[in-house]
């Protein structure tokens, strides 16, 4: 019974990712600043949600507008309990070397900002799909939140933020946001499943994740502190690239053992620069900078770490059947369908 369990826990793992990717599921990431009584609210989204470009028959000018209406509206924001009012919206549409999009609001509220109650509706144009990690800044410090279609309200006390010491709230701000970022990003986690479904000594599973490990802290260092610039849309599709060359190697390499130690860091560098992508977009704070930089990257190990943990048990199991070999190559096949199909919407 524990096998064939193991079987449909992993059967849904590689299912929910698919269909994630199937549904058009974007991820967006949120800068909200505060000068005296001005709050600006930046949102960064991956690509334009489906049913935004559904409404606008895959027009992206009207998409984005749609877009930018669909923020000013949705957001609410109150200032110790009095509404702030919304002064200003723009777009700004991708381009040839960034694929997202960005949509800037300002709020203007009736007194210094001290503790902001927000809530946002623009679920209800966005879609389901959406899940948003925010940064807040504020007299230096930073805290971080969440937005998704089921958790719409967050509370941001900026009194406690400036009394808290930088380094420390940027550390601890930052960790939560690293480990956030890996768990909701699938094909970072679809690309470790690939990795682990190839049978391996735990001798060799830490050789391969910690090659991976310092692969990808170089280049997310690189990446965030702006030394290393690619463009994102390359990114994007050599990681779903990797997902499906991984998984498709556990069907046809008779030993994928063999070459995992020097792929996997190759691969690592370019996911560096994925995880990086959630620093660019939100900023990092000018105080505490190292902190903050230190602090996400541990928090993306610490959330990688986890995952692991959840995951090997099952594979475990899955080796114990009678039909282990044929179980694994589904999985794997499964795993590499999903890499192909994201590289294509990448790509195309």
């Amino acid at each position: 019974m524990k096998g064939r369990q193991a079987v449909a826990v992993c059967v849904l793992l590689v299912g929910a990712s698919g269909a994630s990717a199937h549904d058009g599921g974007v991820t967006g990431h949120a800068a909200l600043t505060v000068a005296d009584n001005v709050l600006r609210y930046e949102l960064t989204l991956s690509a334009l949600p489906e049913p935004v470009l559904a409404a606008s028959s895959g027009d992206t000018a009207r998409g984005l507008a749609r877009a930018r209406d669909a923020v000013r509206t949705g957001l609410a924001i109150r200032n110790a309990g009095e509404p702030c009012a919304a002064a200003s919206a723009s777009a700004t549409p991708p381009t040839a070397a960034r694929a997202s999009v960005q949509i800037t609001v300002d709020f203007v509220c009736a007194g210094a900002i001290t503790s902001i109650a927000l809530r946002d509706d623009s679920f209800d144009r966005f879609g389901a799909d959406l899940h948003v990690l925010g940064r807040a800044t504020a007299v230096g410090a930073t805290q971080t939140f969440t937005l998704a279609d089921e958790a719409r309200e967050v509370q941001l006390n900026f009194a406690a933020v400036g009394a808290a010491p930088r380094a420390a709230s940027g550390f601890g701000a930052f960790f939560v946001l690293g480990i956030e970022h890996i768990l909701l990003g699938y094909d970072h986690l679809l690309f470790l499943f690939a990795l682990l479904l190839a049978p391996a000594r735990w001798q060799a599973v830490v050789k391969i994740v910690t090659a991976f490990t310092l692969a990808h802290s170089v280049t997310l260092a690189l990446t965030a502190l702006d030394v290393l610039r690619l463009p994102s849309v390359l990114v994007e599709a050599v990681i779903a690239a990797s997902i499906a060359y991984v998984a498709a190697e556990n069907l046809w390499a008779r030993n994928p053992l063999s070459r995992r130690v020097w792929v996997t860091p190759l691969f690592g560098l370019v996911h560096g620069c994925g995880f990086a992508s959630v620093l660019r977009d939100i900023g990092l704070p000018a105080g505490g900078l190292w902190p903050a930089l230190i602090g996400f990257n541990v928090g993306v190990e610490a959330g990688q770490i986890a995952v692991i943990l959840l995951v090997l048990p099952l594979l475990h199991g899955i080796r114990r059947l009678p039909r282990a070999t044929g179980v694994s190559a589904m999985l794997s096949a499964g795993v590499c369908t999903v890499g192909v199909w994201l590289l294509l919407e990448r790509v195309v």
